[in-house]
C-alpha cells in the first residue's frame, strides 16, 4: 500500500478514527526512535566538551585585537607573494 493510497483512505474515516491512527502512528515511531537510540552507543565521557575547556589557551597574554589583524595581514602578505 502506499502512502497516497493510506491518506485517501483515512480520509474516509470519521475524526475519531483518524485520531487513533495518528496516535497509534506516533507510538510506532516513538517506539523505534527510542530503540534505535538504545542501540546506540553513548558518547564518551573521555570526549566531552567539559574535557575540553581550555584547550585553546595561548600559553603567554591574549593578543589584543590590533596584534591579531597584524598577524593575519603578515600570513596574507607571505601567502601571497
Amino acid at each position: 500500500m502506499t502512502v497516497k493510497e493510506i491518506v485517501t483512505q483515512a480520509a474516509q474515516l470519521s475524526a475519531r478514527e483518524r485520531w487513533f491512527v495518528v496516535t497509534e502512528l506516533l507510538h510506532s515511531l516513538q517506539v523505534e526512535t527510542a530503540t534505535k537510540a538504545a542501540n546506540e552507543p553513548a558518547a564518551d565521557d573521555e570526549f566531552s566538551a567539559a574535557r575540553l575547556r581550555g584547550i585553546l589557551k595561548p600559553d603567554g597574554p591574549i593578543p589584543t585585537d590590533r596584534e591579531i589583524k597584524e598577524d593575519y595581514v603578515s600570513y596574507l602578505i607571505e601567502k601571497y607573494q
